[in-house]
């Protein structure tokens, strides 16, 4: 009866104790409100990845510019560096766009072709998978496995980055939760 009481006794502080560690309110309901939907965020935020100014949890889809602009942010190449003097590959941005570095980066990494890259429609789930195999080394090997956009999306399935992911219609629009769980799934897969 003792060690019934003290397990129950234990029990209740250590309940005690963490509640009052964790902040008030629903865990689950704050949680659900998070930019993003959850625990990912934290981590890509803490990498310098995603910043406050992204504003992920504004709207349900993500556009390409958000997409190009978080994937150079995971090489860890500096945006800023690139002179915006440069040859402008781009048949519908210039300079003066928000993502015209970025995007502008990407294309010298060989991630981003020449050509529109309508960063204000929305990105599909294969143009996700295209930039963060692109990004992680794996591009080669989706061009001999098909190229764009099979071989990217069964490349992507294979080392993992479509974890967690409906990923059975390349053209549809892609949530900014998806998002973030490919691009943190592309964080654990071995880069080449």
């Amino acid at each position: 009866m003792r060690n019934s009481l003290r397990k129950n006794l234990a029990i209740v502080l250590i309940m005690a104790f963490v509640t009052l560690l964790l902040p008030s309110g629903n865990i689950r309901a704050a949680i659900k409100e998070s930019p993003i939907g959850g625990i990912d965020y934290k981590r890509l935020e803490a990498l310098g990845i995603v910043k406050d100014t992204d504003k992920l949890g504004t709207e349900l889809y993500l556009k390409r510019g958000t997409l190009i602009r978080l994937a150079m942010r995971a090489t860890g190449y500096d945006a800023s560096a690139v002179s915006e003097n440069a040859e402008n590959p781009f048949g519908d941005i210039n300079a003066s766009n928000e993502y015209y570095k970025e995007a502008l980066l990407g294309h010298r990494l060989g991630i981003i072709s020449a050509g529109n890259v309508r960063l204000y429609d929305y990105a599909t789930s294969s143009e996700v998978a295209k930039v963060l195999c692109g990004i992680t080394g794996y591009g080669e090997l989706c061009e001999k496995k098909g190229g764009y956009p099979a071989g990217y999306m069964a490349v992507a399935a294979e080392c993992g980055i479509l974890d967690g992911i409906d990923s059975e219609d390349y053209s549809s629009g892609i949530t900014k939760g998806q998002f973030a769980q490919m691009l943190y799934n592309a964080l654990d897969v071995p880069w080449i």
